[in-house]
């Protein structure tokens, strides 16, 4: 797509990317180009000489985060019973800063400062690149931990949450 983008040669680029380790790649191809193609980014933390609209990976963990923490306490979950599983594809989008895989370290680290008795190795990234492999990576975890009473997570597709939550 970039290099039918700089083929085309237009005045301004608007540019969603949602594979981090492409950022680069994509932004070297824009900025290289002649002219240099102007690119506003949205979702992935930009490249070099790119304008963002967004929130940043960090900045979505933490809100995630600020979000479940008030319903945990509510619900007055056993936090020794309490479990962070999240679900991305972390071999597909690497951990480059401004990558996904900074909202799921993020929602992690804020949502143990929030509750801060949520046990650090009580924390698992569950890697599966689609609904039915992040639905079958999720039984698999629930079955080989029956001691966790109560499960929270973050993840960075959609789509793979539903899998995880079926």
């Amino acid at each position: 797509n970039a290099q039918g983008i700089v083929a085309w040669k237009p005045s301004v680029n608007l540019w969603m990317n949602t594979y981090g380790p492409l950022t680069p790649k994509t932004m070297d191809l824009f900025n290289k180009a002649r002219p240099c193609i102007p690119t506003v980014q949205f979702y992935i933390a930009p490249g070099k000489n790119a304008i963002y609209f967004g929130n940043s990976q960090p900045q979505q963990g933490i809100a995630a985060a600020n979000y479940v923490a008030p319903i945990i306490k509510a619900r007055k979950w056993d936090l020794k019973q309490t479990w962070i599983v999240s679900t991305g594809q972390k071999s597909a989008f690497g951990t480059d800063p401004g990558s996904p895989e900074e909202r799921i370290t993020f929602f992690t680290t804020q949502l143990q400062k929030l509750l801060p008795g949520l046990p650090k190795n009580q924390v698992t990234l569950l890697d599966c690149a689609d609904t039915p492999a992040c639905r079958t990576a999720m039984a698999d975890w629930l079955t080989a931990h029956p001691q966790a009473k109560f499960v929270t997570g973050a993840t960075v597709y959609d789509i793979r949450s539903l899998g995880a939550h079926a």
